[in-house]
Parts: structure tokens; sequence; C-alpha cells
């Protein structure tokens, strides 16, 4: 990024957290509009859910969830590249203390089970061609292998060993 893309980004950001800050007030983990915007009175709480479930709004034509107002108006700034992870995994949750800056990475790492995961535990799958469990967990980007297992609760175990090896979160997978 040249000198003068880098000053535009900058000043990006600092655009972005003083019309948040102009926009809205924080409280108890809930945003309020200062004022009215459309249909929204002002002192209204953002309460507009995304098909994703995020509490989320438009401004200046652009969708700006919650947890990315809420923190940039506290740290006044969202490094490039980072994402905003909600640690608890509730993504209604967007008091401060429930929010940290993260690499895609660390975020991956901190994520929730899929509604369609059979064996109810991240990594963990029936393989049907060796009639075993099989275990894998991405690293760095790339997927590892764990092993096979023919017992589900051997192929957890291994799962769980490996998500406090490579330094996944406590609350990944629920």
């Amino acid at each position: 990024m040249n000198c003068g893309t880098h000053l535009k980004v900058v000043q990006q950001k600092q655009l972005d957290y003083q019309l948040y800050s102009e926009l809205f007030y924080y409280e108890d983990g809930e945003l309020y509009r200062r004022k009215a915007s459309g249909s929204a009175p002002s002192g209204g709480r953002l309460k507009s859910v995304t098909s994703d479930g995020y509490i989320a709004t438009r401004i200046e034509g652009r969708h700006v969830t919650a947890h990315r107002i809420i923190w940039t108006m506290h740290n006044h700034d969202i490094h490039d590249g980072m994402q905003i992870d909600h640690i608890d995994g509730n993504r209604m949750n967007n008091d401060i203390s429930n929010l940290r800056c993260v690499t895609h990475q660390d975020n991956t790492k901190n994520s929730s089970l899929r509604s369609d995961n059979r064996s109810r535990v991240v990594g963990v799958s029936w393989f049907k061609a060796t009639s075993r469990w099989i275990v894998d967990i991405g690293v760095d980007g790339r997927k590892k292998h764990i092993g096979y297992f023919i017992n589900k609760d051997d192929a957890i175990l291994a799962r769980k060993k490996a998500e406090i090896q490579y330094g996944y979160h406590t609350n990944h997978g629920k």
C-alpha cells in the first residue's frame, strides 16, 4: 500500500469513529441512536438482526454490524485484516467485555458447532469407507489429519487434545 492509500485508510477509520460517535451511544452492551434515521427514532436501540444473527444497521449505504461499531467506538480502530469476535459465541451479546479483535485464523478457533454436524463434535466425523471416526483440525489455514478411531470417545479425546495443542478457544464447538 502506498503512502497516499495508507493516508486515505487512516482518514476513513477516523471518519468511521467520528461518525459512529455522532450517530450512536453505547450503554450496557447495547447501541442506541443519537439521531433519528429513517423510521428509527432517536434514543432507539439497534435491534435489526441479519440472517446470520448479528445486530446491524445501514450507515451511508453501508451495512455495518453493531459489534464493529461498538469496538470502533471504544478502541478507535480495527486493524486491517482483523475481525471482531464474540468471545462467548453469542452474536447478540455485544458487551464490550465480550468482544475481542482477532485474526481470521483465531476467529475460526472460536466458532460454534454447525447444525448439520452429526457427531456433535467439531472435527470428528464418521468415515464410511473405513468404518472409523476420522479426526481433523485446522492449523495455519490448512486441514491437519489427526487420525482414524474405532471408538468415538477416543476420537473426541484426540480432537480435544489437538484443540489445546493448537490454541483453540475453550468455547470452540459449543
